[in-house]
C-alpha cells in the first residue's frame, strides 16, 4: 500500500478529517514519492476503444464533448493541444490502481466511487466546474495547474455543455501546479479548473455520498416493502367531534397531521431500515459496471469435493461490499443486494468485505469448523458474494 507523505500517521489523518475533509482544499506536495504511472496515454486510449469502458473527450475553447467508445482513427486524430481524454473506473481494467484507493484507507471503503484517469495535451481542460463528491487528484507524468474558485451551491449559475455543468462566473481564490506524485484534495461543491501545462496524466480518486433526494427515494421504496395494505391511517380515539348544523367539515385537523407524523417518525427511527437504504444505495453498481451473470452458485459440498483444485477466492475489482450491525444482527450489502445473516462470524464478514484474496485455508476455517448455526450463515454469505459476482473462485495453476 502506498504511503501518503503528509498523511502518514493516524494523528495527521485525524487532523485532515477534522480540518479539511468536506471543508477546504489541501495540497499534499510529493505525497507519493517515486510515483510511477501504472499506465500511459496509449494504454488509456486503448481502454477508450472498449464498449464496456465509460470514456469521453473534451476539446477546444468551448469544451466540446464526445462520448466513447472511440475508434483508433478518432483518437489518433485528436489535436496536439487543448484536448483531454477521460476514462471512468479504470481500476476495473487496471487492478494495480486499487493501490491508490488503499492509500486512503482511513476513509470508510463504502464511500469509494471509482478512479478516473485523464490524459490532457498542453492547454487541455474540461472547464470550470464543481463535483458533488470528495476527490483526491493524484498527478502522474507531466504538470497540471489547478485554479481553485468559490464554494458553490444550488444558486451557482451554470451552463450545460453535453452533460457537463460549467460555472458561468468562476472566481479564482488559489492556484496550484501539480507535478508527478503531488496530490490535491477537493471537497464537494468547490469550484476548480484544471489546465495542462504539458502532456499529463491525472488520477482522480473519488468518494461518493448519496444526495438526500436519492436517499429518500430509496428509503421510501424500502419502507414500502415493509408495509402491508392493511396498515392505513387511523385517527386517535376521540379525534373527530360531532358538530351542529349542516354541511361537511373539509379541514384536515392538526390531530390528523400529528397522527401521520407519529407513524412516519417510527419509520424514520428504524435504524435497520436506514442502514438498508444506505447500504443498498452505496453498493449498487452502474449499468456499465455490472458483472457478468453468474450461473454457477456452488454449495459447500462442491467446495469440499473440489478443495484440491481451489487456491482461494479473488475479489472482483468492481465489487461493492459493506455491512451494518444493528441490534447485533449483521446485514451484508453486495452489489445492490442485501442479506441478513443471524449468527454470522463478524471476522468472516470483515474478510469478505475488506480483503482482496481469501486463502483456501480461510475458507475451511470459517465455513467448515464453526458451530452449525454460524457455519450455515458463513456459507450463505459465501454463496451470496459469488452469486453476485463480487468474488470469483480461483483454481490452482496446472
Amino acid at each position: 500500500m502506498p504511503v501518503l507523505h503528509g498523511l502518514d500517521s493516524r494523528q495527521k489523518q485525524q487532523a485532515f478529517l477534522r480540518d479539511f475533509w468536506q471543508q477546504q482544499a489541501l495540497l499534499l506536495p510529493a505525497a507519493l514519492r517515486d510515483f510511477d504511472d501504472p499506465l500511459d496515454a496509449n494504454d488509456l486510449a486503448g481502454l477508450a476503444t472498449m464498449e464496456d469502458a465509460c470514456s469521453r473527450i473534451v476539446y477546444g475553447p468551448d469544451f466540446t464533448v464526445e462520448h466513447g467508445p472511440f475508434t483508433d482513427d478518432r483518437l489518433l486524430g485528436l489535436p496536439d493541444s487543448h484536448s483531454t481524454l477521460l476514462v471512468q473506473a479504470v481500476e476495473d481494467f487496471v487492478p494495480e490502481l486499487l493501490e491508490l484507493r488503499d492509500a486512503f484507507s482511513f476513509i470508510p471503503a463504502w464511500r469509494f466511487e471509482d478512479i478516473m484517469v485523464s490524459f490532457a495535451t498542453p492547454g487541455g481542460s474540461v472547464g470550470p466546474h464543481y463535483d458533488h463528491y470528495d476527490v483526491f487528484l493524484i498527478q502522474g507524468v507531466g504538470c497540471r495547474r489547478w485554479k481553485i474558485g468559490q464554494q458553490c451551491d444550488q444558486k451557482t449559475a451554470v451552463r450545460q455543455v453535453d452533460g457537463q455543468q460549467l460555472i458561468n462566473q468562476f472566481s479564482q481564490q488559489q492556484e496550484y501546479t501539480l507535478s508527478q506524485g503531488d496530490i490535491l484534495y477537493l471537497p464537494p461543491g468547490l469550484a476548480h479548473w484544471g489546465i495542462a501545462d504539458e502532456a499529463s496524466l491525472t488520477y482522480s480518486v473519488g468518494f461518493r455520498a448519496p444526495s438526500y433526494r436519492e436517499f429518500i427515494g430509496e428509503w421510501a421504496y424500502q419502507a414500502e416493502q415493509q408495509l402491508s395494505e392493511w396498515q392505513r391511517f387511523q385517527c386517535s380515539p376521540g379525534t373527530y367531534q360531532a358538530h351542529s348544523g349542516g354541511g361537511v367539515k373539509s379541514i384536515i385537523s392538526e390531530q390528523d397531521i400529528a397522527r401521520i407524523s407519529h407513524e412516519l417518525s417510527q419509520l424514520c427511527s428504524d435504524h435497520q431500515l436506514l442502514a438498508d437504504t444506505l447500504g443498498l444505495l452505496q453498493t449498487e453498481l452502474p449499468e456499465q459496471r455490472q458483472p457478468p451473470a453468474v450461473n454457477f452458485r456452488p454449495d459447500w459440498q462442491w467446495f469440499e469435493e473440489n478443495q484440491a483444485l481451489i487456491s482461494g477466492l479473488r475479489r472482483s475489482t468492481s465489487a461493492r461490499l459493506c455491512y451494518a450491525c444493528v441490534g447485533g444482527l449483521h446485514t451484508v450489502y453486495c452489489n445492490g443486494e442485501k442479506r441478513q445473516l443471524p449468527g454470522v462470524d463478524p471476522d468472516w464478514v470483515d474478510i469478505l468485505c475488506e480483503s482482496k484474496f481469501v486463502q483456501n485455508s480461510q475458507l475451511r476455517e470459517h465455513c467448515e469448523n464453526p458451530a452449525e448455526r454460524q457455519c450455515h450463515s458463513n456459507r450463505e454469505l459465501l454463496r451470496l458474494v459469488i452469486a453476485n459476482g463480487a468474488w470469483e473462485i480461483e483454481e490452482h495453476e496446472l
